[in-house]
């Protein structure tokens, strides 16, 4: 390695770190998910988001594992996952430089090895990849392995690594085994020989089937619970109503990658077969091509985009490979054109992220390193699960909505409406071919089912000893569009069983969320309470009925 490329990596380090910094106060709320069973796990209850209750409410078991050790070292589990997810995205950042001058190497390409730099410059310049990186999901362990899989793929001899790294990356993801597959289509297509297949295979699935062994026989399933939960619904109906606006997002917010990827990347891969960048073009559109199948999802900057990042940055170096061919004549023009193209994508990208960064700080005030908010407005989540913790008894059930920090910091039984972490509501909702999301789509009579089944499941089979109602309509007078809850607010059973005891609002003073508390439950009885979260933390006289979330 040259002096030069080390100290240019060296700075592209630094600038993914000022990302990081600029996100550092960022935890989405599904993260919580994983540092649940992360805890259960460490207490000895097991790897389930309620005691006693085997559902694989995650997809992320690897990173799942790896959160463990916080609780077992007593370590802050937001200061915890930060700091894995930084190690995991430099040592992306790593590989992927690292791979792009391997693979210049074996193409004995006329770049110099320098251009290797350009992937992992691109990643670090994009804000995506920043806020996934230190926002507690699983996308810096993705994109390292996805990384990692692709440096030993490219060499022939690299069979036994290439299948180890599959099957970390398939436990990381379920998506990991569709780069497994493609990554098997490649190289039949290269036609690689002797023993590269076996290796490939067997140390992929010495890795795998232990999982699914594990999986079959603690879960009683074979595939996680939120499979069921969200894929019921057809799938031309997820790319009608979600997909295709998830894309269309994409090049809204990124608009000149379209232009750039289809400029540097299509043609010349098309015409250069034997390409050894032809793993990362397909697995990148591919990737994008199956968001758009499973229906994108709700998380903010585009996180399936996020998790194929470095495949994307790798194509565009393949794409300059055969740009900047032999041609002496026009090698300096093309240097002054790439320059200049990548200075104004830098610009771009940067803007972009202070758009990203300027939005998520509109309402939380930013303060370096402060790792307690989550996102925005839902920064008092945290505080609502620990005031439900104060309220309710321990070992108390209680439905909600949003299962990431109120759970995790209210350590109460859950309920989950929507079915992520519910198994009887999963499969229900899979038979049904029904999602929430989806209920203007579906039938009117599906809805009606639906809704009758999950009322009678928690009202007669579970009986919970609170309900935490989510007010999607910002007036606690007016629960007819919390469309999660199935309309429990009209039956008569919960009118005559469960009474209002406290009100949550938010910063803005409007209604967040009605805590309904079982009549016949130990909580006692009282007037019902207002509590109004602010951004900073504030002292409240004891003698004070009013709580003040932060």
């Amino acid at each position: 390695m040259k002096r030069l490329e080390v100290l240019g990596f060296v700075l592209i380090v630094l600038i993914s770190l000022v990302f990081d910094f600029l996100y550092f106060n960022y935890t989405t709320d599904d993260a919580f998910i994983s540092f649940r069973y992360a805890k259960n796990l460490a207490e000895g209850k097991g790897l389930v988001f309620n005691a006693g209750e085997r559902v694989e409410g995650y997809t992320n078991f690897l990173w799942t594992i790896l959160m463990t050790p916080a609780f077992l070292l007593k370590v802050d589990i937001l200061i915890w996952h930060k700091i894995i997810g930084i190690i995991f995205s430099v040592l992306t950042l790593f590989f992927l430089w690292r791979t792009g001058s391997k693979i210049l190497g074996l193409m004995k390409s006329s770049l110099p090895t320098t251009f290797a730099l350009i992937p992992p410059l691109l990643l670090a310049l994009i804000p995506s990849y920043a806020i996934y990186t230190v926002n507690g999901m699983e996308n810096p362990l993705f994109t390292f392995l996805l990384t990692l899989f692709v440096y030993f793929f490219v060499e022939e001899n690299r069979g036994f690594a290439s299948g180890l790294v599959a099957g970390l990356l398939s436990l990381t993801r379920p998506e990991g085994m569709m780069f497994f597959a493609l990554g098997v289509l490649v190289a039949l297509f290269y036609r690689r020989k002797g023993n590269y297949f076996s290796n490939l295979f067997w140390s992929y699935l010495a890795v795998v089937i232990p999982f699914v062994i594990f999986r079959a026989g603690y879960y009683s399933d074979i595939f996680p619970n939120s499979f069921y939960a969200k894929l019921g619904v057809p799938a031309w109906l997820r790319i009608k109503s979600w997909g295709k606006g998830y894309l269309v997002g994409l090049f809204r917010v990124y608009p000149y990658t379209i232009f750039v990827w289809a400029a540097i990347i299509v043609v010349p891969l098309l015409f250069n077969k034997g390409s050894l960048f032809l793993f990362p073009f397909f697995g990148f559109f591919g990737f994008m091509l199956y968001s758009v199948y499973a229906g994108g999802d709700m998380f903010p900057y585009f996180r399936f985009f996020a998790l194929v990042l470095p495949l994307g940055a790798l194509s565009i170096l393949g794409g300059l490979v055969y740009l900047f061919a032999d041609t002496k004549t026009l090698k300096q023009i093309h240097y002054a054109f790439l320059i200049l193209a990548l200075l104004v994508w830098g610009g771009l990208l940067v803007r972009v992220g202070v758009q990203n960064f300027r939005e998520l700080n509109r309402i939380v005030e930013y303060k370096p390193f402060r790792t307690r908010p989550l996102a925005a407005h839902w920064d008092f989540w945290v505080s609502i699960g620990e005031r439900l913790k104060e309220i309710l008894p321990k070992g108390s059930t209680v439905v909600v909505q949003d299962v990431g920090a109120i759970p995790f910091y209210s350590e109460l039984n859950i309920i989950d409406p929507i079915g992520l972490v519910d198994s009887t509501l999963a499969h229900f909702f899979f038979r049904e071919r029904y999602n929430d999301y989806y209920q203007g789509y579906l039938s009117f009579e599906t809805c009606s089912r639906v809704h009758k089944f999950v009322r009678d499941y928690i009202l007669e089979h579970r009986k919970p000893e609170a309900i935490l109602y989510h007010v999607d309509s910002r007036d606690c007078n007016d629960l007819s569009i919390s469309f999660h809850y199935h309309y429990l607010y009209i039956d008569p059973r919960f009118l005559s069983d469960y009474k209002e005891h406290t009100r949550f609002e938010n910063p803005e003073k409007k209604c967040v969320y009605i805590l309904y508390v079982r009549s016949s439950s130990s909580v006692p009885a009282q007037t019902p309470e207002i509590t109004t979260p602010t951004i900073e933390r504030q002292r409240v006289p004891k003698r004070s009925k009013s709580y003040i979330l932060y």
